[in-house]
């Protein structure tokens, strides 16, 4: 509880000194925060998180492998890019840790990145992301949230640029490649830039 409470107490304190103009903290207290997130966990124990000990386990069948195409076979999950970079990590000789740390990076950072695209108050979207319990979900289910951490920088290159942006399909490619709840605002994206595209030919339509 806490490094838990220790985080809680850090963002509020840089809200603070955000909220009397100091310059550069909310922008510091952003990284801060994030890299504080990845530590806390990355390097939590096999019992924290529902799934933990079952995804360490997985990884050391998937390092035990000499190649690839075995590795895909013992994980009994369909997600080549998550199996991809564990079976390296493996491969290289880190132990179940480096997985969850790098794991935590992407989920992290990836919300890092679209809060700080999105919000006017990145600390403030921090906060509302940690009281919310979802910082605590992805302990629990950080293969999905992995996921999550790419796809939404991905939908939101769709939303600016539009569904020929490359980044976005890559990106969703590749968060997919990890977990399939990755694809699940899919179709709600394609029906929002289907009616955005409607209303504008409409709009084009009656200004002639």
């Amino acid at each position: 509880m806490l490094p838990y409470c220790l985080i809680l107490v850090l963002l509020l304190f840089y809200m603070l000194i955000s909220a009397v103009g100091l310059k550069g903290a909310e922008e510091f207290g952003l990284v801060s925060i994030i890299v504080l997130m990845i530590v806390v966990a990355g390097f939590r124990g096999l019992t924290v998180g529902t799934d933990t000990l079952v995804y360490s386990n997985m990884y050391y069948r998937i390092a035990g492998c000499s190649n690839l195409i075995d590795a895909f076979s013992v994980s009994t999950i369909t997600a080549p890019v998550y199996v991809a970079y564990a079976w390296i990590l493996g491969r290289i000789g880190f132990s179940h840790q480096a997985l969850l740390l790098l794991n935590a990076a992407i989920t992290n950072i990836g919300i890092a990145i679209f809060i700080k695209r999105t919000s006017d108050r990145p600390l403030l979207s921090i906060l509302i992301y940690l009281l919310f319990g979802l910082y605590f979900q992805s302990l629990n289910g950080m293969r999905q949230y992995a996921a999550i951490g790419i796809a939404l920088n991905a939908y939101l290159d769709i939303w600016i640029s539009g569904p020929r942006k490359f980044r976005a399909w890559f990106l969703i490619g590749i968060a997919s490649g990890i977990h399939s709840t990755a694809l699940i605002l899919l179709p709600g994206f394609v029906a929002v830039l289907y009616i955005r595209r409607k209303e504008c030919k409409n709009r084009t339509s009656l200004s002639y």
